[in-house]
């Protein structure tokens, strides 16, 4: 199963910890959406441009562009910007060659849980089959590895037999 993820920053955010924890539980490898141009470092200059892209003001260019099967899932992490999802994965999920995708998704967020990210994806893709979202509190994403592998399980991505042990010395 394919694991797409975004982050503004170029390595190492909770974001692509917590791909990389689920990919390494489910022998998959995360892909990174990118975008040009890249994010801001400053937390004001990031936050204007956010706002100016919600508004449409300025274009992204988003990568990998995708040509997927109809039965393929799609598990997507990203990060909770300001209780949405961020419009860099808006603007991937809209370009997206495939009606009607199982997406699951998995938020990282700071006391806000999915938000209304989940209904975003829906008005991104109206008939997308959204299943259950694993919401993981940033700053907690050290103990999240009983809430990940709970998610795994119940969601059919891997059998009952993994252990949170498992993940952590799997886990970056």
């Amino acid at each position: 199963m394919p694991i797409y993820y975004f982050s503004a920053q170029q390595i190492g955010s909770v974001t692509e910890q917590v791909a990389h924890k689920i990919g390494q539980a489910t022998a998959s490898v995360p892909i990174r959406i990118q975008v040009t141009p890249k994010y801001p470092n400053d937390w004001h200059q990031l936050l204007d441009r956010v706002q100016a892209e919600r508004a449409g003001e300025q274009p992204l260019t988003v990568h990998p562009i995708l040509v997927l099967s109809q039965a393929e899932p799609l598990l997507i992490c990203y990060p909770n910007w300001q209780n949405h999802l961020p419009p860099a994965v808006t603007w991937w999920l809209r370009r997206l060659e495939i009606k009607g995708p199982t997406i699951y998704p998995v938020c990282v967020h700071e006391g806000s849980g999915m938000g209304d990210s989940e209904a975003d994806i829906k008005q991104c893709i109206p008939a997308a089959k959204l299943q259950l979202g694993l919401p993981i509190r940033a700053s907690r994403v050290e103990l999240a590895g009983k809430a990940i592998e709970h998610w795994l399980v119940e969601t059919h991505f891997v059998g009952a037999n993994i252990s949170t042990t498992d993940l952590k010395k799997r886990s970056i």
